[in-house]
């Protein structure tokens, strides 16, 4: 799992590990006298909606047998609204076995949720005296997998595209242990016992945070991965960063953390990326078997009212390891803040494994129980949402100083570009004049204006003395005796300017 936590969008991230985190490890649903067969957990905090998430079925049970599948969100009971786990255990509890139960359930069909209803017949409760010849229900981690991805709504962990419909054979012998972020006490969650694990939270600066697990089988069979200490945070590519040398690909400091110029890569596209890179370092010849987009994994984690796009997806590969074949699986949720070119990005969940080939659906579950079972340490978030909003104060202060000291940059700048403006101007004017005469040699005029009318004339140089009939009419001499003639007037030569 990774929590990230950049300036902009850290109380969004924050409200999402809360979500996970927010998700029940499964508790079976079952009667004194009736029985239906479920694990059940209630809706992560903020998910839009209210029910219990079916987060497994027990084989050969009365909601097996109906068609429930894991991860429905069963909305109503005999047409009551159901609004928690707790509250759809103890309306079973009220039932007897052979009850008819109506079940309104809400399933994502890989785009959308629709919303069916399913009748089902409780059973007596195994064990008990009237169904001595049932099997014990067996312990949620060893509950099946729903088979395909596309069916799965968001609510919990999911399984990859062919999970078996079977439980894994080991799974349900494992026994777990508490693994606790060494650093900071910030998350614990479960993890293998006997398992070599290693993790915790690396704190890159106030709000920029990674927290990891790694977990390694005793037989080197399996080998889990929970979020990565060496992924930055996210900003876009901007045309004035690329003018400023902000490239993509390039880090540079954002002040309350380095962060890496990239453009946005949705969930599908992440899975299969990374886990190539990641793959590639602990096995050979790896190659993709295949992506898939996961709008359910997303919609799981999107707190009510988020403005961010959140897109999530896995991928499946295989690999040589040891000389001997293997599988890996990544998958991820990442999300994207945007304000026209500018925006930031990153991801919300990150996890995968490899495993030999017989054990990928162990690997899975696994995989889903660590990831359900993780817990923020809430005096450490009460902690961090403090230092969150004391960090997003000062950056704010600085954004506005820095505005601010831009606005004052930029209306001196004007006041003396208006200046220079000014001054070009007037010496772009005596410029002119200086040169105007010699125009006037190469052009073969001068300039004249009629003392009487204040009319102004350009008439040719070829005479020392011009004169105006004030009808239009215009004559030369070169002495300074008027044309033949009546009414003709003087005209007084000016400087060079032209009319």
């Amino acid at each position: 799992m990774v929590c990230r936590l950049p300036a902009s969008v850290s109380l969004l991230i924050i409200a999402v590990c809360a979500a996970v985190s927010a998700i029940a490890v499964a508790s079976i649903a079952y009667a004194s006298n009736g029985y239906l067969g479920v694990a059940l957990g209630d809706l992560p905090t903020g998910f839009a909606g209210r029910g219990a998430v079916v987060q497994a079925i027990a084989p050969n049970s009365p909601a097996q047998h109906a068609g429930l599948s894991a991860r429905d969100i069963v909305v109503a009971a005999d047409g009551s609204a159901i609004g928690s786990a707790a509250q759809l255990r103890k309306y079973v509890v009220s039932k007897n076995p052979n009850d008819p139960l109506t079940l309104d359930v809400m399933r994502w069909n890989g785009m959308s949720w629709a919303r069916q209803t399913i009748n089902v017949t409780l059973a007596a409760t195994p064990g008990s005296a009237s169904s001595a010849a049932a099997p014990d229900f067996p312990p949620p981690e060893a509950l099946a997998p729903p088979s395909s991805p596309a069916a799965a709504p968001p609510g919990a962990p999911v399984a990859p595209t062919h999970a078996s419909a079977a439980p894994p054979a080991s799974l349900g012998s494992i026994k777990w242990v508490r693994f606790t972020d060494p650093a900071e006490q910030s998350f614990s969650l479960d993890v293998p016992s006997g398992w070599k694990t290693e993790g915790g939270l690396v704190r890159r600066g106030p709000i920029s945070i990674d927290p990891f697990v790694r977990s390694l089988a005793p037989d080197n069979s399996i080998y889990l991965l929970l979020g990565d200490p060496d992924i930055p945070g996210y900003a876009l590519p901007t045309r004035l960063g690329a003018q400023l040398g902000q490239r993509e690909g390039r880090l540079y400091n954002a002040g309350h953390a380095t962060e890496m110029i990239m453009h946005y890569i949705p969930g599908e596209d992440y899975a299969r990326l990374f886990g190539a890179a990641t793959f590639s370092k602990l096995c050979g010849d790896v190659r993709l078997v295949k992506s898939v987009n996961r709008p359910d994994l997303a919609q799981l984690l999107r707190p009510a009212g988020s403005m961010a796009r959140m897109d999530g997806g896995e991928a499946f590969f295989s690999c040589t390891h040891d000389k001997s074949p293997a599988k890996g699986y990544m998958r991820a949720v990442t999300y994207i803040l945007q304000n026209g070119e500018i925006g930031t990005w990153g991801l919300v969940l990150l996890g995968g494994f490899i495993a030999t080939p017989g054990q990928f659906d162990e690997s899975t579950a696994i995989l889903d129980h660590m990831i359900v079972s993780y817990k923020e340490n809430p005096e450490w978030t009460a902690r961090q949402n403090q230092i969150t909003q004391a960090t997003n104060a000062s950056i704010m202060r600085e954004h506005q100083a820095f505005m601010a000291n831009a606005q004052r940059q930029y209306q001196a700048a004007s006041q003396q570009l208006s200046q220079e403006s000014q001054r070009y101007e007037a010496m772009s004017h005596q410029m002119d004049q200086n040169f105007q005469p010699m125009d006037d040699v190469i052009n073969g005029v001068n300039h004249y204006v009629n003392p009487g009318t204040g009319e102004r004339l350009d008439l040719d140089n070829t005479h020392a003395y011009q004169w105006s009939n004030g009808i239009g009419g215009t004559a030369g001499t070169n002495t300074d005796q008027p044309p033949p003639g009546r009414g003709w007037t003087k005209l007084e030569q000016v400087p060079g300017v032209s009319p």
